[in-house]
């Protein structure tokens, strides 16, 4: 999993997730979220952590096949877990109430 490599980087250089985040320019909790795999990383995201962790991007992508959870170009290969929680929250939302409308008057009739 790609978030369990960026992980292991992070530890391996010492750093915390908070300090991590904060030389990538992200907020530590996606940076929590990457690592779990909760969060698909945009390229540019991934390049900065790669950067930060001094760790070729190519070898954190090695052998990882299928769905990596990594998103290019705004293009997500699948629903994210952010995007299923929204969903599952609309489909359990009640409808709201809408202002009744004032009764209107009958219009004159033309005799």
């Amino acid at each position: 999993m790609l978030g369990g490599r960026i992980r292991e980087a992070r530890k391996a250089m010492g750093l915390s997730q908070e300090q991590a985040a904060l030389e990538a320019d992200i907020d530590r909790s996606f940076m929590g979220q990457v690592e779990r795999g909760q969060r698909n990383v945009s390229i540019s995201t991934l390049l900065r952590l790669a950067r930060v962790l001094e760790v070729n991007l190519g070898s954190w992508c090695e052998g990882l096949g299928g769905a990596t959870g990594i998103v290019s170009d705004g293009v997500t290969p699948y629903r994210t877990s952010l995007e299923l929680d929204l969903e599952r929250s609309a489909s359990r939302r009640k409808p709201t109430r809408t202002k009744p409308t004032e009764a209107r008057r009958p219009s004159p009739r033309k005799r």
